[in-house]
């Protein structure tokens, strides 16, 4: 018995036909399954190779024939539509071929496609006139560019880290990493941005192509003003050379330093001084106790004569300044166990004065 298949052919038995459909329909699927598998390979190839470039002053030729050394990617192009000289900055470490594409061709009117281990780099065609590009940009959203580069002491040639990126007038900003570098988006219609950090100068930078920038910062100098010394210095000038000149140890008051606060009495002005303590009555200093000992162990004059009266009844500003000794010398009243205080009264100045 013999059957006819479709192409016309007979076949001694029914099985054999079958046969012979079901190798064809095998056939099939092997060949529609490896073509999958191979489109997989190789978009997983894309995602996974790595690669390292490093271009300073470099060209676009340089960098296709960078990616090719690097993995089994082959470039077409036509040379009328890919300027191959056009200068590039561009640094990445172990990044995809799409990251360092997309870095390289920005700015430009090309665009690339990869098709299996092939890289198809074309024009990109205009979908509109300038005109029309232009108020499409005014009405959508403005094109936007990549900056990169690198802050550096200008000194030393160490990297500034956290050092401030911002733009002037778009308010984008961004800050630079351990190493120094920094990468921000901004809008292509920004002029320039500023670079500070605490210490240094700022810079402003003007952006344009390549948009990769090697920044040197100096230190900012800060010129202190003058030193300004104050009224109550040079009034204790006197003072303070008559302790340190002392044979004994004493504590000296001048006038300008007894009028600058406003005290009630004389006790109120000598209880400022170290070793010295006032005893108040309304408020008012009534007593005093000098190095701790009660009033009476100390000894009190004026001009170098035993003072009649309290000091709580004498003005600071009868005073031309006040001496208390802490330490007996032969000089002294033999009975003041705690110490001395002698006031100088002030004398009449010769012709005319004021304060």
């Amino acid at each position: 018995m013999y059957e006819k298949n479709i192409n016309g052919a007979y076949f001694s038995r029914p099985s054999e036909f079958y046969a012979r459909i079901f190798l064809i329909m095998k056939i099939t699927l092997f060949l529609l399954l490896a073509g999958v598998s191979s489109v997989f390979a190789d978009f997983s190839y894309s995602q996974d190779t790595k690669i390292s470039i490093n271009l300073e002053n470099g060209t676009m030729k340089q960098l296709f024939e960078e990616i090719q050394k690097q993995s089994e990617f082959i470039f077409f192009y036509k040379d009328n539509q890919v300027d191959l000289n056009k200068s590039l900055n561009i640094k990445f470490e172990k990044a995809s071929v799409e990251q360092v594409l997309d870095q390289a061709l920005v700015n430009t009117n090309l665009v690339y496609k990869i098709f299996g281990r092939q890289i198809v780099v074309i024009r990109e065609k205009k979908a509109a006139p300038a005109e029309t590009i232009k108020e499409s940009k005014t009405i959508q959203q403005i094109e936007k560019i990549r900056i990169t580069g690198k802050v550096s002491d200008k000194a030393t040639g160490e990297p500034v880290p956290g050092a401030t990126i911002i733009s002037i007038d778009a308010k984008i900003g961004t800050i630079t990493d351990l190493s120094g570098e920094f990468s921000l988006i901004i809008p292509e219609n920004l002029k320039s941005f500023i670079v500070s950090f605490i210490g240094y100068e700022k810079q402003v930078i003007e952006i344009k192509p390549p948009f990769y920038y090697t920044i040197l910062l100096s230190p900012s100098i800060e010129v202190l003003g003058e030193l300004v010394v104050t009224s109550q210095a040079k009034g204790q000038m006197s003072a303070r050379l008559q302790q340190i000149n002392s044979l004994t140890i004493k504590n000296v008051i001048s006038a300008e330093k007894l009028q600058q606060n406003p005290d009630a009495n004389a006790i109120e002005a000598i209880g400022r001084l170290p070793g010295i303590s006032v005893d108040r009555s309304g408020g008012e200093g009534a007593g005093f106790r000098l190095r701790g000992l009660d009033q009476s162990y100390s000894s009190v004059t004026i001009n170098g004569e035993p003072l009649p009266v309290g000091l709580n009844v004498i003005s600071t500003y009868a005073l031309q300044g006040v001496e208390v000794y802490k330490s007996l010398t032969p000089n002294l009243e033999g009975n003041a166990v705690a110490g001395t205080i002698d006031l100088t009264l002030r004398e009449t100045p010769k012709g005319f004065h004021y304060n």
